[in-house]
């Protein structure tokens, strides 16, 4: 997570500095050059959506570890399936009773996933639906 984070963040700083070196004057008939007000929005736009999506991508690299779950000290509740840690002797969900056998079963089903850690899909989610609406603004023409 922390280097698909690091590359979203160097997309971010490449759409900036490529608005910011984007050129704004137009040259006149009579020879010399104005500024012109849709070049300039254009620039504005592309340093704005830069600037979120590298903020986007320092966010994930930053707190992309530490959104990770180790499986190898959770468990499942037998009775309402939440995770809960593998020492816990009664479920903070449903307060239900975890028998020893429980216990034990359990550490065994963990210790058979192949995956250390999982991630919540919501980020994943979120980072995708950013990212559309940005391409959206971006190729979609303005009526």
């Amino acid at each position: 997570m922390k280097i698909f984070g690091l590359v979203i963040l160097v997309v971010g700083m490449i759409c900036i500095i490529s608005a910011l070196s984007m050129g704004i004057t137009v040259v006149t008939e009579a020879g010399y050059t104005v500024n012109n007000i849709g070049l300039i929005s254009t620039r504005q736009n592309g340093i704005l959506i830069g600037g979120f999506i590298g903020l986007c991508g320092l966010l994930l690299a930053i707190f992309g570890d530490k959104i990770k779950v180790n499986s190898l000290n959770v468990k499942k509740c037998p009775f309402c399936a939440e995770l809960i840690n593998v020492e816990a002797k009664k479920c903070k969900h449903c307060r239900s009773e975890i028998a020893t056998e429980d216990i034990a079963l359990n550490v065994e089903v963990n210790k058979e996933e192949p995956s250390d850690f999982v991630y919540p899909k919501y980020l994943f989610i979120i980072v995708g639906v950013v990212f559309i609406v940005i391409i959206a603004i971006l190729f979609i023409p303005r009526l």
